[in-house]
């Protein structure tokens, strides 16, 4: 109990519950469905009895037989959190790629079409030197925005790894619908959230940045100035962002 406790204490907090916590239920599943099977996935007198039998033969463990036996569960857990990471990865690709035709990016695009419509102004083109720009408290807002795009994702990953394990076990397919449409959710309120918070990033701290960089005045966002800083930061034909 005490290394137990030793490494929860060591490992931040949002990774255990987001992945590592998920990665040991996911293994107590594996365990339980193994068992079970199809033949008898709702009978809960078997699971019953089978997991009695297995509390008691862990009781039996000696000391190191329970530590390795907890190292390798850890290890296995934190294997399943990196696959449910690296698929959220790929959906935040698809979330911040934002010329990728997919419905996570479709705020961040919106956002996009409508700051080079209105203003003449490419947010991934001005975006990484006014991020230099942003006060600590609006970076970490942001940050923060992102960080439960991230979540989503990571919800939605656990959904889909438990799809193989669903194949064997029936019983399964629940958590997995009800992380991925969870997941699903949270993921389209992030992004929207997300996508807010650097419109209103861009309005507020765009003009002081042209005035920075002497390619402009004035304290509001305007298609002038958009057009302006765009062609400094990009050294490019000015006429080519004409409506």
């Amino acid at each position: 109990m005490n290394l137990l406790a030793d490494l929860a204490a060591r490992l931040p907090s949002r990774w255990l519950l987001w992945q590592g916590l998920p990665g040991l239920i996911y293994l107590a599943a594996i365990v339980l469905g193994s068992r079970l099977g199809y033949r008898s996935v709702l009978d809960f007198d078997a699971a019953a009895a089978y997991t009695t039998t297995l509390a008691d033969r862990l009781e039996k463990l000696s000391g190191t037989q329970s530590a390795a036996l907890l190292i390798v569960a850890a290890i296995a857990a934190a294997a399943l959190g990196l696959v449910a990471a690296a698929m959220a990865v790929a959906i935040e690709f698809l979330v911040y790629t934002r010329r990728v035709p997919a419905w996570p990016s479709v705020p961040l695009r919106q956002v996009e079409q409508q700051f080079r419509t209105h203003y003449l102004l490419d947010i991934a083109t001005v975006w990484p030197h006014l991020w230099l720009q942003l006060p600590e408290e609006h970076r970490n807002h942001l940050i923060e925005a992102r960080t439960r795009i991230r979540l989503a994702a990571i919800t939605i990953g656990w959904g889909v790894v438990l799809v193989p394990l669903a194949a064997a076990w029936p019983l399964a397919w629940l958590p997995a619908l009800v992380a991925v449409c969870a997941g699903g959710t949270q993921l389209r309120i992030a992004t929207a959230g997300y996508a807010r918070a650097v419109a209103a990033a861009v309005r507020r701290y765009t003009p002081s940045l042209a005035s920075d960089l002497g390619v402009g005045q004035g304290d509001t966002l305007t298609r002038d100035l958009g057009r302006a800083l765009q062609y400094h930061l990009q050294f490019d034909d000015p006429r080519q962002f004409q409506p």
